[in-house]
């Protein structure tokens, strides 16, 4: 046809429909031709009622197509056009002028079924457009499912009820393998990548796999049939939480929902066999690809309900709760562990995935066991329901307590004097209702553990990629042992925070206060050495005993008390303060200064030690000292004999 329109990238509203105008073009100029020749008066009608003579069809503009998906290969959609239609306008005295119009919206209903091309379609006849195109199970322009949220669960039980059935009647663990082989799937296991960045591959055609073998050192080639899983064990997939059942589950929807998209995008490229699933989150080769983002975020939400399916998991987690509840030490603090524990062993998952799912279903209790941060879990804790949503948590790595110091000024502000510390990963109020000793370092009373929202900051937490923030799994991730690995997190203080304004913050608050302003008084005036010895006098030590809290020799206290140490040293410094327990940075700022010592910019090892003086008050030298290796910096104090 001549005058055919070329649209650019920019333009192009979905791929299928520039599939269409690129390769169905003609059959539907001639609908709509045809809805021209018959429809005559709504065209004088369109040219302002002016007699028409001979009317032709130069140019189709395709607006939009709205499809739906239907059974395993066909499609139904509605495609939406504008068509240039040229007129000869009688002007009288047998006069006639061509004009033209592009007000007429048609559209034309078709079917078609989805293979290596385009076929068996069928177009309807033109007519005026009227309303949008609806459907139950609507398709994106690639060919993937438009599925919110709400519905992952309802997806996840239309698979099971139509291969294994049985899971949605009685809760059970499902077999994945079974699943599979219901779905006519076969599962084979393969290393495919050496650096096992790649956990699992679906093969919807034959094709050649490229995978690593151990043994040899070296990668070779393999034939592999339609329809086969291909499942990596050593590979960490991100949202399996380690479980080789859910990197199935994972492939198993790929199977199910997104056919249809692999045919058309092979369609466009004849050389794809497969998809191939990163432990990340992402798809190899799908870097820019949203389509892919996109159908890999599916596979990723829907798995969980393969294997967890909604209402037989309910009632599951209700009856070992239940059973649970008949105990007359029933504890949520120490008893919710044991229920995650035993809902994960029953539906053959990991803790960490159990844990997601019984918070997905409401019980709020789940989300302060099992945390683990800073290579260690987190002491079990309680809050008041509803004061966390799902991307907030008061559990905190230490590096990122230091790095949000400055994100919220209240928070600032509490740490600059000592009003809050950190203690077994939380930010709180530093209190004896909050915080007690333990062996030199830190913990959290009984009673806060009990009642974090009273005490405790709140963080909100977010995985860079749109493939892990949805529904809280961005925070489940930097909760969960070696899954969080590899991805790059954003904490930050949540927004509206203000602890520091509670009552609880404002007593602690003015608590400090006396003793800061004791400290900021004895320094008016003296050089450092005088400064270190009035500290040492109203915390009413001997130097013995300051030298045994500071890890130093006596002959070390005596020699920085006397003036004798003519350049301080910045470690030996801080020691001092931790052992004449100095615990609050605006005073160590101050002796900072008068001793002349200066922390550098972006260095990794003073950034280190800045992180201590204000998130370690509490905490003694021995336990400032390992913190110090963990971060990979030496120690503050090496004893001296």
């Amino acid at each position: 046809m001549k005058n055919r329109k070329s649209t650019s990238k920019e333009a192009i509203v979905n791929a299928f429909l520039e599939y269409l105008k690129d390769h169905c073009y003609d059959a539907f100029h001639a609908k709509i031709l045809h809805f021209v020749i018959i429809h005559h008066d709504l065209i004088e009608e369109k040219f302002s009622g002016k007699r028409i003579g001979y009317t032709t069809v130069e140019d189709l503009d395709f607006k939009q197509v709205w499809i739906a998906d239907t059974d395993e290969e066909t499609i139904s959609f509605d495609v939406l056009i504008c068509p240039e239609i040229y007129g000869q306008v009688k002007l009288g005295h047998g006069d006639f002028e061509t004009q033209s119009i592009n007000s007429l919206w048609l559209v034309c209903s078709c079917t078609a079924k989805i293979g290596t091309k385009l076929f068996d379609l069928k177009i309807g006849p033109a007519e005026e457009y009227t309303t949008k195109f609806k459907s139950s199970k609507p398709l994106s322009g690639d060919l993937v499912p438009y599925i919110p949220k709400e519905d992952y669960s309802k997806y996840a039980d239309e698979i099971l009820s139509k291969y294994y059935p049985e899971a949605l009647r009685t809760p059970q663990a499902i077999d994945v393998w079974k699943l599979a082989s219901n779905m006519g799937l076969n599962v084979i296991d393969r290393r495919i990548d050496k650096s096992r960045a790649l956990f699992g591959q679906f093969f919807f055609t034959k094709g050649l796999g490229k995978f690593y073998d151990d043994e040899k050192g070296e990668y070779f080639e393999e034939e592999v049939p339609a329809n086969t899983i291909v499942v990596d064990r050593t590979a960490n997939y991100i949202f399996s939480y380690g479980s080789e059942n859910m990197t199935i589950a994972h492939e198993c929807v790929h199977a199910y929902l997104h056919r249809k998209a692999f045919n058309f995008a092979r369609m466009i490229n004849n050389s794809l066999s497969c998809i191939t699933c990163e432990k990340t989150g992402g798809i190899r080769g799908g870097e820019n690809s949203r389509t892919l983002q996109w159908i890999e975020w599916q596979a990723n939400s829907i798995a969980p309900y393969l294997l967890t399916p909604s209402k037989p998991f309910e009632r599951k987690v209700d009856e070992v709760y239940r059973e649970r509840l008949t105990f007359e030490d029933f504890d949520p603090l120490i008893d919710t562990t044991q229920v995650v524990s035993d809902i994960a062993d029953y539906f053959s998952i990991t803790k960490q995935a159990a844990r997601k799912r019984i918070i997905d279903i409401g019980n709020e209790d789940a989300i302060g066991c099992l945390n683990w941060i800073d290579d260690g879990y987190v002491r079990s804790y309680l809050f008041k329901k509803g004061s966390l949503k799902k991307n907030e948590t008061y559990a905190v790595s230490f590096k990122d307590a230091y790095a949000n110091l400055n994100t919220n000024v209240h928070v600032f502000e509490g740490i600059l004097r000592g009003a809050l510390a950190f203690a077994e990963n939380h930010v709180v109020i530093f209190d004896k209702k909050y915080v007690e000793d333990d062996e030199g370092s830190l913990r959290l009373t009984e009673y806060a553990r009990r009642h974090m929202d009273e005490c405790a900051v709140k963080y909100s937490v977010s995985a860079r990629g749109k493939a892990f923030n949805f529904d809280g799994f961005g925070t489940a991730c930097y909760l969960c042992k070696q899954v969080g690995l590899g991805i790059q997190f954003d904490v930050r203080v949540s927004d509206g925070t203000n602890i520091m304004d509670s009552p609880q913050g404002k007593a602690a608050m003015a608590s400090v206060k006396n003793d800061i302003d004791e400290l900021s008084k004895l320094m008016v005036g003296c050089k450092l050495p005088e400064i270190l010895t009035k500290f040492r006098d109203y915390r009413e030590m001997q130097n013995k005993e300051l030298a045994i809290n500071s890890d130093l020799d006596e002959r070390t206290v005596q020699r920085y008390l006397n003036g004798e140490n003519k350049v301080p040293d910045k470690r030996t410094l801080i020691a001092l303060c931790i052992g004449l327990d100095v615990r609050y940075p605006i005073i160590i700022d101050k002796l900072f200064r008068e001793a002349g010592i200066a922390f550098k910019e972006n260095d990794e090892d003073d950034n280190a030690l800045r992180m201590i003086l204000m998130c370690m008050p509490g905490h003694d030298i021995h336990y400032v000292n390992k913190a110090l290796i963990n971060l990979g910096c030496e120690p503050l104090t090496k004893k001296k004999l």
